[in-house]
């Protein structure tokens, strides 16, 4: 089985990390896609953001509907900082026959180096690469992570989608509308639970 793994905050999910999602199982003909919030991210620290637990749910508001996406919370119930190349072990002991692409923005996939064992990471899982205008700079990195990782990196051209958490956290927070910029299942539950205020 050929299983997509988009991981993040999800601080909170949003209509870009759906449409990749999306364009990643159709182009690379994945059986699904595992949504995976992070417990605690030891990269956005200094970022205050809802108990993972809400994330978890907004995650799962998110996907509803959808019944090639499921949200797991094996970051969430994991103790300590979140960690792909654990995550990726992990997956790989639960579903051993699987081939695992692992999902990745451009930024993503700009830091990969920077991860906890970044050698593992591409043992265990191809690297799908969102490229979104970045060609230049993402076929560099492209062959270096190739060249130093042994690593199988498969490139996705997405479309630039010009959302993010950040925005949409300031949005709320300035009590302009995000209509569209979510599901509106998430955007629902966040106001009824005055997050992002």
């Amino acid at each position: 089985m050929k299983t997509g793994i988009l991981g993040g905050t999800f601080n909170p999910i949003h209509m870009g990390h759906m449409i990749l999602a999306e364009q990643a199982y159709s182009r690379f003909g994945l059986d699904r896609v595992f949504i995976i919030p992070s417990g605690r991210s030891y990269f956005k620290d200094d970022i205050i953001m809802p108990d993972a637990s809400v994330r978890f749910r907004m995650c799962e508001l998110a996907c509803r509907g959808n019944d090639h996406f499921t949200v797991l919370d094996i970051e969430t119930k994991r103790p300590g900082n979140s960690y792909t190349c654990d995550t990726l072990e992990e997956l790989k002991s639960m579903f051993p026959e699987d081939e695992f692409y692992y999902i990745a923005g451009m930024d993503s996939f700009a830091e990969l180096p920077k991860f906890k064992d970044p050698q593992k990471i591409f043992s265990l899982a191809r690297i799908v690469a969102a490229s979104r205008n970045y060609a230049g700079k993402l076929y560099t990195l492209k062959l270096s992570y190739e060249s130093d990782y042994g690593a199988e990196i498969d490139i996705l051209e997405a479309p630039r989608i010009d959302i993010s958490s950040e925005m949409i956290r300031d949005y709320l927070k300035k009590g302009r509308s995000v209509k569209y910029y979510l599901p509106d299942p998430v955007e629902e539950y966040i106001r009824e639970n005055g997050l992002y205020r």
